[in-house]
């Protein structure tokens, strides 16, 4: 762990992102450093950005392991956990912040072969993760999971299924494992985002008249009436991941200005 100089509300050891180098997982692997937590994360396929968040990590004074993993291979996902044990030493939370490029049309519109893919990437990618991490947080005596949802799986809008569906399905499998690792006092819960500035709505819906008729009726049933940070969301996953949500499992929190509401 990091030494920071201030009191800290996590065990020792270490956090480990998947999907570390996107908007959110960036935040949360800063804000986890911040706290004195060293971290490990996976990216996709750019490793310029994933080395950007890695410096920032070290600049907290925590320390970093990053590398390309495919979550939906579970033999990639379990060896990159051997690894991280290798070179981090124990591993007390396990984040899950990946997910498939979201495509915000009619579920008649999507290919079998997309929604195939993102289910592939969402839920099977998840369960890889979990079924990866169980082992050693059940011989630790203790630790988390954490993942990333959307709001959706509350209260969806037309379009969105690809991202609202899946998503149910991880869902599941957070409460489910909630139940049965409770006794080996392993805490899992979710996080769950409702529209957050990250910079997709510039750059991948800003062109797509339906994607951004989506997002702006979105904003139209958000209480709150703006968009979300991404420190929002980090915000939230830091504190389940810590000691004070100690007594927290199979919960869903909605970090969405209301819009579940």
């Amino acid at each position: 762990m990091a030494d920071t100089g201030k009191e800290t509300a996590f065990p020792e050891g270490t956090a480990v992102v998947f999907g570390g180098s996107g908007g959110l997982g960036a935040d949360i692997c800063r804000l986890l450093a911040e706290n004195g937590v060293d971290v490990a994360f996976t990216y996709n396929r750019n490793q310029e950005a994933a080395g950007i968040i890695a410096g920032v990590v070290e600049a907290a004074g925590a320390k970093c392991h990053f590398a390309s993993v495919n979550i939906e291979d579970p033999a990639a996902v379990a060896a990159y956990m051997d690894d991280v044990y290798a070179a981090m030493g124990d591993v007390h939370t396990v984040i899950f912040a990946a997910g498939a490029a979201l495509e915000l049309k009619a579920l008649r519109d999507i290919t079998p072969e997309k929604f195939a893919q993102t289910i592939d990437t969402d839920v099977n990618g998840f369960f890889n993760i979990a079924h990866a991490s169980l082992p050693r947080l059940r011989e630790r005596g203790s630790g988390s999971i954490i993942a990333l949802l959307t709001t959706a799986i509350k209260r969806n809008l037309e379009h969105d299924g690809l991202s609202a569906i899946p998503k149910a399905g991880v869902q599941q499998l957070v409460q489910m494992l909630a139940r049965e690792e409770g006794p080996a006092n392993v805490r899992i819960n979710a996080v769950a985002p409702g529209a957050i500035d990250a910079g997709i709505v510039l750059s991948d819906f800003a062109a797509d008249p339906l994607a951004m008729s989506v997002i702006e009726a979105c904003m139209d049933q958000t209480p709150m009436g703006r968009m979300g940070k991404p420190e929002d969301i980090a915000e939230a996953v830091v504190f389940l991941a810590s000691d004070r949500a100690a007594y927290i499992s199979g919960q869903t929190l909605h970090v969405d200005g209301g819009f579940s509401a």
